[in-house]
């Protein structure tokens, strides 16, 4: 199975970008996205962006994932 997590920009240089995803920073590969901005939110898989998202549908993911976390630490 494969997942792909949500981050937003918070720089760009060159080919790479920092992210931040759940409060950790991180580097990621952006050379299969155009036209990337600072704040924009973007899927990760395997170390690279791979979709750029509208904060609606990140927020929707985010708030999704939250909830199989707490619903995994139930059970």
């Amino acid at each position: 199975m494969c997942l792909a997590i949500v981050g937003k920009i918070l720089s760009i240089n060159n080919d790479d970008a920092m992210v931040i995803i759940m409060g950790i920073k991180t580097t990621v590969n952006i050379i299969l996205i155009e036209d990337l901005h600072i704040g924009d939110e973007v899927l990760i898989h395997a170390g690279f962006a791979i979709e750029k998202i509208s904060e609606e549908k990140a927020d929707f993911i985010k708030h999704q994932l939250k909830a199989l976390i707490m619903d995994d630490k139930d059970g």
